[in-house]
């Protein structure tokens, strides 16, 4: 297990984290093995309090390059080992402070009195994002045809029925059906993250010679 770090803003952003990890082979033998994308550091906290299971968890992209630092929970559920994600490291704007007053928050709407974990916040997260994404829906079906295809643009075409968006390739199909085969569709570029979801950048229009636009609406 990684050494433990403090609670401190600094540390955590001087913070590098350790992507090996020991374990046997089949015969027995201690090897060292390499993490995958992602590496969890426990924080330094009281055992038997609302902040128990706190980590600090540093991402890695395909090219191994550090993509960023999140704060997360590590608890059991009915059994299951899993870690929840609630917010990204940005010094001097969500900070060991705002970390973990909102774990304190989970912790106090998904344990029980013994601190035992007796709902699952991971359910919970995706339960608010179904919730955000069926108001969009029904906003959505206030407004035009041409004002609900920019509402899901700008949303990164988000799925109706899970988290996350649309792969890369998903969006192209319905970017060129949604947008029509304009010069507006020789602007984007198609790509996935880490996580397999698509995103959609922009490029400049040699043909046209138009800049690339800074965003959905600009486009």
């Amino acid at each position: 297990m990684s050494n433990k770090i403090k609670l401190d803003d600094k540390v955590i952003k001087d913070h590098i984290s350790d992507w090996s990890y020991k374990t046997k082979d089949p015969q027995g033998n201690p090897i060292i093995k390499q993490k995958g994308n992602r590496s969890y550091t426990p924080f330094n906290v009281p055992k038997n309090s609302r902040l128990k299971g706190f980590n600090l968890c540093e991402r890695k992209d395909k090219n191994g390059e550090r993509t960023g630092k999140d704060f997360c929970v590590h608890y059991k559920f009915n059994g299951v080992s899993k870690y929840h994600m609630f917010g990204r490291f940005k010094p001097g704007i969500y900070g060991i402070k705002q970390a973990q007053d909102d774990l304190i928050e989970i912790s106090k709407k998904h344990t029980d009195e013994d601190l035992k974990w007796v709902r699952d916040p991971n359910i919970t997260k995706k339960e608010k994002r179904t919730k955000a994404t069926l108001d969009q829906i029904e906003e959505s079906q206030k407004k035009t045809l041409g004002e609900v295809i920019e509402v899901v643009c700008i949303k990164d075409f988000p799925k109706i029925d899970s988290e996350g968006t649309l792969t890369a390739k998903s969006i192209t199909d319905r970017a060129r059906y949604s947008i029509g085969y304009n010069w507006r569709v020789k602007h984007l570029v198609y790509h996935n993250d880490e996580d397999g979801n698509g995103r959609v950048s922009f490029k400049a229009n040699t043909r046209t010679r138009t800049n690339a636009p800074d965003d959905w609406r600009d486009l």
